[in-house]
């Protein structure tokens, strides 16, 4: 009831309300009815929208709610009853311990329920479904599935196992005579930087379904910088390769042997 969120104010230094959880409690005119001074609910209600809180209403309106409520109670009203008898600890570390233990129970209960039911009837699901305020996506295109994400990974794989064959077997061959005209580090360099860009593939597969939220941070921002860099050391070994081609061409002698030194190889990524 909209009466339970926004009781008539006594008095502003006195304000107990519960917090609204839905769009229609956010209006500043039921708030001004009640005795609350426009600035103020116009200020409170901007801040509701703004602010990014998990202290919401949990109403029974899901399933396991009751089990969610008796878990915050357990250990809420415990860690309040310790602090009234003198026993507990009102210092930060103790309130964390009580954060942790409460979310890891709260973690397991939903994580058991939505091991048994389908993704359309998972409790976020159907939470954010009962606010009212849920757009269920005909076609999430920024989701990843599981079929894509294993195809990208095993293409990766097998990209990144072939360069380090390639790369495995100019090594041992580096002594032939077909190989050594063609410079086993460049060759190598070249293995390397495919190894390195197709590794971004499974940057891009990172999803927060299955890591944390910062760790989906970590992979979107690094995986540019990783395949910018596979691409300059692949694109530094070919140009070096066209470098030595044009000396050879320049080259009046054209019986003198000509090599790119790694010193020039390494002067082309730098550049680059």
């Amino acid at each position: 009831s909209i009466n339970d969120v926004i009781p008539t104010a006594t008095s502003l230094t006195e304000i107990r309300f519960a917090q609204p959880y839905r769009l229609s409690h956010l209006d500043t005119k039921d708030w001004v009815d009640r005795n609350y001074t426009l600035e103020f609910s116009e200020d409170y209600t901007n801040a509701i929208r703004d602010v990014d809180t998990f202290n919401t209403v949990i109403e029974l309106r899901i399933p396991e709610a009751s089990e969610l409520r008796g878990e915050i109670d357990k250990h809420v009203v415990d860690y309040l009853m310790k602090i009234r008898d003198g026993t507990g600890d009102i210092g930060l570390a103790s309130r964390k311990n009580v954060t942790k233990y409460l979310s890891d129970d709260l973690n397991a209960i939903v994580a058991n329920y939505d091991a048994v039911n389908n993704p359309e009837d998972q409790l976020l699901y159907q939470y954010q479904k009962s606010l009212g305020v849920f757009v269920d996506n005909a076609n999430d295109k920024n989701l990843i599935g599981p079929e894509m994400r294993y195809t990208g990974w095993a293409i990766a794989a097998l990209v990144v196992a072939t360069s380090i064959g390639f790369a495995v077997w100019t090594f041992v061959n580096r002594t032939n005579r077909v190989v050594r005209a063609s410079q086993p580090f460049i060759l190598i360099m070249v293995c390397i930087s495919a190894a390195i860009m197709s590794s971004t593939i499974v940057l891009v597969s990172v999803d927060d379904d299955w890591v944390s939220v910062e760790m989906c941070d970590w992979a979107c921002m690094s995986t540019p910088w990783v395949y910018c860099t596979g691409f300059v050391l692949l694109f530094s070994a070919l140009f070096s390769k066209t470098w030595r081609n044009k000396q050879i061409l320049d080259n009046p002698d054209k019986f003198t042997r000509l090599k790119v030194p790694r010193e020039d190889f390494a002067k082309q990524f730098v550049r680059l």
